[in-house]
């Protein structure tokens, strides 16, 4: 990918009293456009956005704006079956970020015009607290063939809210375009990332009171929907004007020119939340009293992440009304909230810690050219000890002990805030070897042929975070493993299952017993894949590395390990057994083992398959790790077959 590239806006200050530009409606629909039936070098393109239009005016103080806006229209077209699920758009807003308008229409093949209506529409509450959410709606009369148009309107406060405009889409498209209206007393300078060879064309003139900036594309490819691909945000071009000062005869105000001042921009509310502690203090001694003053950190750190609820991974932001003491009586929080009061009870017990801005990978990576907090979703608590060594607490993630990190966080560009000096770094990646998966069966043969036994699984690392699930009742967590057991182990009626989920030490276990089912018992002979319930596994990566878009990122490294153990009756005997095997491509290996037997009528296999790192470097070792996917995929579908002499 590009790195981003920044250039300045020359805005010069006007006095006349102006205001937002009004959005041109949509050009008539054209010939060629109703026409149109497959997309030029994307014949496969199920749709294809005709056109998309941005107008965003940010808020102009001078005229006395309320707020900044962003109205966007489009116009799509179905052209295959598969388009039709685009004939409903998700808009996401909420409290900070409000939609203020929507309006859409369906145009029919032979010109039949279909407006949406309320009932079209309807709201998802992803938030409670925060109230924030997505808004769908649902177009009538969508077919091969239908034009689909709508625009909307979204209003926000801040400038702290402004995001990058995206040229590109998961579908093609024909025509991007943005209009950036920039206040004279703003001084902005224009960030872009312009990927897959997009050449953006940009405009600009002076209009009363403002710089008018049109930024535009043509023929734009759809980005790249493959398996552990990288997100959207990553791969589509992009560009932003980036709100560095407000300056008028009155004030000077920095905003997003250095991560320095949009941390001072931020300093004052989380001073003001941390002042009214006087419940903290109380709470931080009455739970650390008696205890080893090295266990402080961790115990405050399982208080905040246990007993006070999550509402949102809202950022950085906080309500200026919001101080620790509420938040503790109150029992719940955001991110930032949490965190502040995770630091307040710290503190209160004379440990200093850090907030630490941090960025799920799968939002889009952080780039540190673009100092914008809307970058960051949730917020952790460093503490460092004597000799430099940082434990980083993230006080929202019950399936996380102390000092781990989910694994879409490890790696990651983080902010550590500070006032004054704020620093970027980056979190840390742990070893591979720390995360395990490991299945242990035992099973035997009588001599009817039926076979019974019983199974362990043990996590650890990531692979446990994944499963884990603290606070879900226990009813409900053998319930979901009944259904994994009965995928993973067909043919098996899989009984007692016992699950012990410790995220403090970043381990699952799962214990049950099995037997084989009537129909699966023929009494002469017994058929296994030995590589389940860990495998059998399955090549996710099918297009070459010559084909392939976009780059890679699996969801963490680790070690998925398969051990069975079986034994049979005197009178049978092994017809099958799979082959043994040992492959190593550097960044993944794999290989199945066969001990052989360790008694007269029994049988080990040993199957370790390892992923050391989560991207390949380059097209050289994404293609080292297809080829070994490759003959692990045939390895993993080997046989084992008992049969009665």
């Amino acid at each position: 990918m590009a790195r981003g590239k920044a250039a300045f806006l020359g805005l010069a200050l006007g006095c006349a009293l102006a205001g937002p530009a009004i959005a041109e409606k949509l050009p008539p629909i054209t010939q060629e456009e109703r026409d149109l039936k497959t997309v030029p070098n994307e014949p496969s393109a199920s749709a294809v956005f005709l056109i998309q239009r941005g107008l965003i005016h940010l808020r102009n103080f001078r005229f006395q704006d309320s707020h900044s806006t962003i109205a966007v229209q489009a116009r799509i077209k179905i052209l295959k079956e598969e388009g039709k699920d685009r004939g409903e758009v998700s808009i996401p807003h909420g409290s900070y970020v409000r939609l203020s308008r929507f309006e859409g229409r369906t145009i029919t093949p032979d010109g039949k015009v279909l407006k949406v209506d309320s009932k079209g529409k309807f709201k998802r509450r992803l938030s409670e607290t925060t109230k924030r959410n997505v808004t769908s709606i649902a177009f009538p009369g969508v077919e091969v063939g239908a034009i689909l148009e709508y625009e909307y309107e979204l209003a926000f406060d801040s400038f702290y809210f402004v995001e990058p405009w995206y040229f590109m889409d998961e579908l093609p498209v024909i025509r991007s375009e943005v209009v950036w209206e920039v206040p004279n007393e703003l001084r902005s300078r224009i960030w872009m990332v312009p990927t897959f060879d997009v050449q953006v064309v940009p405009e600009q003139k002076q209009r009363s009171g403002y710089v008018e900036a049109k930024f535009s594309a043509r023929n734009l490819p759809s980005t790249p929907r493959e398996v552990y691909g990288f997100p959207f945000r990553d791969q589509a071009a992009r560009m932003m004007v980036v709100p560095m000062s407000y300056a008028d005869e009155y004030v000077n105000i920095p905003l997003l020119d250095s991560w320095a001042s949009v941390c001072e921009g931020m300093e004052k509310d989380y001073v003001l939340a941390r002042k009214q502690a006087t419940q903290v203090g109380a709470k931080a001694s009455s739970l650390t009293t008696g205890k080893p003053a090295d266990d402080a950190a961790p115990i405050l750190y399982r208080f905040v992440r246990d007993e006070i609820k999550n509402t949102s991974d809202d950022g950085p932001w906080i309500d200026d009304r919001v101080t620790v003491d509420k938040v503790l009586a109150k029992g719940e929080g955001s991110s930032i909230e949490k965190a502040l009061l995770l630091q307040s009870l710290l503190s209160a017990v004379n440990v200093n810690s850090q907030l630490v801005w941090a960025a799920d990978r799968s939002r889009g990576r952080v780039l540190a050219d673009l100092p914008n907090p809307g970058a960051f979703d949730r917020i952790l608590v460093r503490v460092t000890r004597e000799g430099g060594f940082a434990t980083y607490y993230d006080p929202v993630d019950r399936s996380l002990g102390p000092g781990r990190l989910a694994p879409d966080y490890e790696g990651t560009l983080a902010l550590v805030h500070d006032a004054k000096k704020p620093e970027t770094i980056t979190l840390p990646i742990t070893s591979f070897a720390a995360h395990q998966k490991k299945a242990v069966i035992s099973l035997t043969v009588n001599d009817e042929g039926h076979t019974t036994g019983n199974g362990e699984l043990t996590l650890k690392g990531h692979y446990a975070w994944e499963k884990s699930a603290p606070r879900r009742e226990a009813k409900d967590t053998t319930e979901a493993w009944q259904k994994w057991a009965d995928a993973a182990m067909p043919g098996f009626k899989v009984t007692g299952i016992r699950v012990e989920d410790k995220p403090d030490e970043a381990t699952l276990r799962v214990e049950w017993s099995m037997a084989a089912t009537e129909e699966s018992t023929l009494g002469d002979e017994v058929t296994l894949n030995p590589a389940r319930p860990i495998g059998p596994f399955s090549q996710p990566f099918t297009v070459s590395e010559t084909e392939r878009r976009s780059p890679i990122m699996m969801d963490h490294g680790g070690i998925e390990e398969m051990e069975l153990k079986i034994s049979w009756p005197k009178g049978w005997s092994l017809a099958t057994r799979p082959q043994p095997s040992s492959m190593d491509a550097g960044i993944a290996s794999y290989t199945v083992e066969l001990p052989g037997e360790a008694a007269p009528g029994t049988f080990v296999y040993k199957r370790n398959m390892q992923v050391r790192k989560r991207e390949p470097a380059d097209r050289v070792e994404y293609a080292a790790l297809r080829n070994l996917f490759t003959e692990a995929e045939k390895r993993d579908a080997q046989t084992l077959v008992l049969a009665r002499r």
